[in-house]
């Protein structure tokens, strides 16, 4: 029998975390795919960056990762997304930390899943996507929310070497991504 397992996928914003959650979940239906997205486009819209998305964003993340520990405690196995930008900059994380003790404790399983890509990928990316709330990334002078604090936020981190994790290239065919990922996760719930 297969237990329960939050899977998180991880990474820079507009590496490809939604699109292979989205997947997964398409094609592993036991997996259901809880988007936070979803919450902070009925939240702010495309309101992000500023101080009372900063403010709330962390707790939405929060209540993702509690729903998804509550559902696997109970046999259903979640698939959840988010940045999680201190596990990736090398430090611990709490809501994974929680997910972690609460997995030891009730019997299901975590899975991370790390989405990498060059800087230059995940620009065009982000400008593929198209969103407003992007546009203050490209910006190549800005240190506070431009493209250089980005770099230094979500590209140039060490990624998160103190969790077990897949390390995934977003360059790579979404297909044979997929293929990785449910390795793994198989791997991980025997």
């Amino acid at each position: 029998m297969t237990k329960a397992q939050i899977v998180n996928f991880m990474g820079a914003p507009g590496v490809g975390k939604t699109v292979l959650a989205k997947k997964l979940s398409a094609q592993q239906p036991e997996y259901r795919f809880f988007e936070r997205e979803v919450l902070l486009d009925i939240l702010f819209e495309q309101e992000r960056d500023t101080p009372r998305y900063n403010a709330l964003a962390g707790y939405i993340t929060k209540f993702n990762f509690d729903i998804a520990t509550e559902c696997a405690k109970q046999g259903i196995s979640v698939v959840v997304e988010a940045p999680m930008k201190p596990a990736i900059q090398g430090k611990p994380a709490s809501f994974i930390d929680a997910a972690l003790a609460a997995a030891a404790k009730d019997g299901f399983g975590v899975s991370l899943i790390y989405c990498v890509a060059p800087a230059e990928t995940v620009l065009a990316y982000l400008k593929q996507r198209g969103a407003p709330r992007d546009e203050p990334k490209y910006d190549q002078i800005n240190t506070e929310t431009g493209w250089p604090w980005f770099l230094k936020t979500f590209i140039d981190v060490p990624g998160p070497i103190q969790y077990e994790h897949l390390r995934v290239d977003t360059t790579r065919p979404v297909d044979e991504n997929l293929g990785r990922i449910v390795e793994y996760l198989h791997r991980q719930n025997t």
